[in-house]
This record gives structure tokens, sequence and C-alpha cells, in this order.
């Protein structure tokens, strides 16, 4: 069995004023011949369905004995396609903190707390590029008519510079649509008895 969908701004996929998810998927199915014959050898068997903001966020990015990377630390809506970057990124640096940690015979879980602390600055920058996104009253050309700097600034946020600081670029969006707060995750968990010492 494997999960089929369609990934699109709702906007496109109700353009017809069509609400249905079965007919919304079977008309962008229509639409593309080499899916439509390569599902044309199954069966659907469960319900069909549309859904947003399915992110997911680790509370802790290592433990004792493991380091999570990409999806496994985080996954934040595909709409910009920032997993691939999150993974490979978050793959050299738990790599990089592995290999000190091979050479220092130290391979506890407080040793990724720098690593963790990187990746969750990235995964932030990329969630509150993606809440302003789906914000109906939200345009990436408002923020750049006011602030025409704000137009590198994006650019480096989407093609993948996520840890650079953007507070001044989030006060921007601000005026415009509010922006979650960061989350509170990414810590490596470190057994008490190991705390305590």
């Amino acid at each position: 069995m494997v999960s089929v969908g369609v990934v699109a701004e709702g906007k496109y996929l109700t353009r017809d004023g069509v609400k249905d998810p079965q007919a919304i998927f079977q008309r962008e199915i229509g639409a593309n011949l080499w899916i439509k014959d390569r599902l044309s050898v199954g069966a659907s068997t469960g319900e069909y369905w549309v859904t947003s903001e399915f992110s997911r966020h680790s509370q802790y990015c290592a433990a004792p004995g493991l380091a999570l990377v990409g999806d496994a630390l985080a996954f934040l809506d595909p709409v910009f396609s920032s997993g691939v970057m999150l993974a490979l990124k978050s793959g050299v640096l738990v790599a990089e903190t592995v290999h000190t940690g091979l050479v220092d015979g130290d391979l506890s879980p407080a040793r990724f707390a720098d690593y963790g602390a990187a990746i969750r600055t990235g995964v932030e920058n990329m969630r509150k590029l993606v809440y302003a996104f789906y914000n109906p009253d939200f345009s990436f050309r408002q923020v750049i008519e006011r602030y025409p700097e704000a137009a590198g600034e994006i650019t480096d946020c989407l093609s993948g510079d996520v840890n650079k600081d953007f507070s001044k670029l989030w006060a921007q969006f601000r005026e415009f649509v509010p922006l979650p707060d960061d989350l509170p995750y990414g810590e490596p968990l470190v057994p008490a008895e190991v705390a305590a010492k």
C-alpha cells in the first residue's frame, strides 16, 4: 500500500469551486497521464482528505546511543521543499559531531547540543516563512515594496541559507502577519544521573 496525494496551494486545488477531496484528486490525476497510468493498476482503499500544516518536531535532537537527523528530527510543510536541504545539512552537522566525539572518546548526548541548536535555528526560520506564506493576508510582494532590501533576505532563506540572523526580516513580516514563536525543541536528552554529575 502507498499513499498518493497532490501537493498544491489551496486556491489552486479549489479553483473551480470544487471542494470535494475525491473530486479534486481525480481531476488532478486525470491531468497527468503518467500518474494516471501508474495508478490504473491499483485500487483506492481509503478516504480522501485535504490537510495542511502537518509539520512535526521531535523534542530532543539526541539521546544515549542515537542522534536524529532529517525528518526524524523535524518535518516542515513541503511548500518550499526545505526537507532535502535540512536533511543534508543535519546529516553533515551530525557527522561532524560524531567524528569529533569518536576522536575524543565521548558520544554522550550533551555533545549534540550545538548540532541541535543549529538545526532548530534553520527549522524555525523556514517555519516562519511557511506560516507567513499560508496566511491569506500576506504576500512577499507587500514586504518587498515596503522593504526592498528584504528581497535578498527572502531569497537567502528560500535558497537554504537558513542559519543567518533573520530577526530584521521577521520583524518586517510581523508588520503584515503574526509569526509563531520558536518551539522549545532540539536539546539533547541527557539522562538525569548524567546531568547531575
